[in-house]
């Protein structure tokens, strides 16, 4: 399938500021793990836990990506190398952090015990041990969650802090890069109104993407089936151009649109003169309209 159609494959190449940027990554990611934790502190809800979890693992996710564009990386090894090392770290320092928060209140119980002093009798071990036997309790009935429990509800927390980086970083590394111009190409969509997988699959099998963009519209423009065409183009020079092809089915699903996505085409090289045609049949309309609607009345 798509036998003739050349697809875009990142070069594996970085830029020298990756790893100070990296290095930058690590450091926040240390300080966000405090903030975390003190949180967790604050608001000492299971159910609070699993949306401040989920944030934080989001939040290194955004730092993961940063690195990967700001420093150019278009090697998805180091971008998995990246997202796993700044969830660990994160991670490891929101234990860190936990455990000193901790010797911090309990230094409030021994008047004259000072932080450093209360540091050295306690152990890590120890702190871990007595938060698997506390856990938490949950709802009105005070269920409590301790144990194996626990170490499960920790799986699951290491699962989103580890995770959300890795798959973001990634996915950044991954999208389409003007080796020229140095430069991510930026994205701009249009559709086949009223098509569908069968319509278009035939012109994919032989690698005709001349002919997908001149296919027109279905009679039935109101249908719920759509073919989305992405181009993705670099903003610096009209030589490098990459066409996504989807297929969207928009259903109403408890009073809700929802639009169901199925893949058809990822990324194919989109020659300059089929770059230029897909412009001049999708956006010239868009850009004459923009125009006339912002020009002053005569």
């Amino acid at each position: 399938m798509h036998a003739t159609i050349q697809r875009y494959a990142p070069s594996g190449a970085f830029g020298p500021l990756t790893l100070v940027y990296a290095l930058g990554s690590l450091l926040a990611a240390v300080l966000l793990a405090g903030v975390y934790m003190l949180l967790l502190d604050f608001i000492p809800f299971i159910y609070a836990s699993f949306l401040l979890t989920a944030g934080f693992g989001f939040a290194l996710g955004v730092l993961g990506s940063k690195t990967v564009t700001s420093g150019h990386c278009r090697n998805r090894t180091l971008a998995l190398g990246l997202g796993l090392l700044l969830g660990a770290v994160g991670l490891a320092a929101s234990y860190g952090w936990g455990f000193v928060l901790a010797i911090h209140e309990a230094t409030s119980n021994y008047p004259g015990v000072t932080f450093s002093e209360l540091a050295q009798e306690a152990s890590f071990k120890g702190w871990l041990d007595a938060r698997i036997e506390g856990g938490w309790k949950v709802g009105k009935g005070s269920t409590e969650i301790s144990g194996i429990g626990v170490m499960v509800i920790w799986f699951i927390e290491a699962a989103i802090v580890v995770g959300a980086p890795v798959l973001l970083s990634m996915a950044d590394a991954a999208v389409p890069y003007c080796e020229s111009c140095q430069a991510w190409t930026k994205s701009q969509g249009s559709s086949l109104k009223g098509l569908t997988r069968e319509d278009v699959q035939p012109v994919l099998d032989r690698g005709d993407l001349a002919g997908l963009l001149t296919l027109a519209d279905h009679p039935d423009a109101g249908s719920a089936h759509r073919i989305q065409l992405l181009r993705r183009y670099c903003p610096r020079c009209a030589n490098t151009a990459f066409l996504s092809v989807n297929e969207i089915h928009t259903v109403v699903k408890d009073g809700k649109q929802q639009e169901n996505k199925v893949e058809l085409l990822e990324n194919a090289i989109l020659p300059p003169k089929l770059s230029t045609q897909y412009l001049e049949r999708f956006m010239k309309p868009e850009q004459e309209d923009a125009s006339a609607a912002s020009a002053p009345a005569a």
